[in-house]
């Protein structure tokens, strides 16, 4: 059982190989978003590497304990008869131990990722404001219907949505978006 495909992070993990900066495809690329790009590939490429060696370090942890545990047990079977299974048995058990402790290595790993990434999200979205001219007419609209500022549907199909050439949904929340 390979611990990679068994983690529930893995997709995070090999994301960590091909850091995609996780915005909209509908977002042009400007001068704020290249900035988080660059951040978002040096943390992912930091965390990476992070990563590989902490598993690098494991192995050869692991490599070092397995020979040290077999050289003990030979040593062991001076006094005592040892056969090839024990020695099986307890390479078996600290493979495993090494098994959990890359997995575990590669949890943390993939939460930290998932972790930039939301906040990277967070930072991507963009509040959708109106445009000046849009904003003018629609104010313009609101402070003079200040008795009725919701316009009805009429006024808000034909007038209001010409002018501002902004959606009809996106005319309806407008008296809601005001803050007097």
């Amino acid at each position: 059982m390979d611990p990679e495909t068994s983690c529930d992070g893995s997709a995070v993990i090999r994301a960590l190989d091909n850091p995609v900066l996780p915005i909209d495809a509908e977002d042009e690329m400007d001068e704020e978003s290249q900035k988080l790009e660059i951040a978002y590939v040096k943390k992912m490429d930091e965390l990476r590497k992070h990563l590989y060696s902490n598993i690098l370090r494991l192995q050869k942890n692991f490599d070092h304990i397995k020979t040290n545990m077999r050289q003990v047990l030979r040593d062991q079977e001076k006094l005592r008869p040892i056969d090839l299974q024990d020695i099986n048995r307890a390479v078996e058990s600290i493979r495993r131990k090494h098994e959990l402790m890359e997995l575990e290595t590669k949890q943390i790993i993939a939460n930290k990722v998932m972790g930039f990434q939301a906040k990277i999200a967070d930072m991507t979205k963009r509040r959708r404001n109106f445009s000046k001219e849009a904003t003018a007419i629609l104010q313009e609209y609101y402070e003079n219907h200040l008795a009725h500022p919701y316009p009805t549907e009429e006024e808000k199909g034909l007038e209001l949505v010409w002018q501002s050439q902004n959606t009809y949904e996106e005319i309806a929340i407008f008296p809601r978006s005001q803050k007097w």
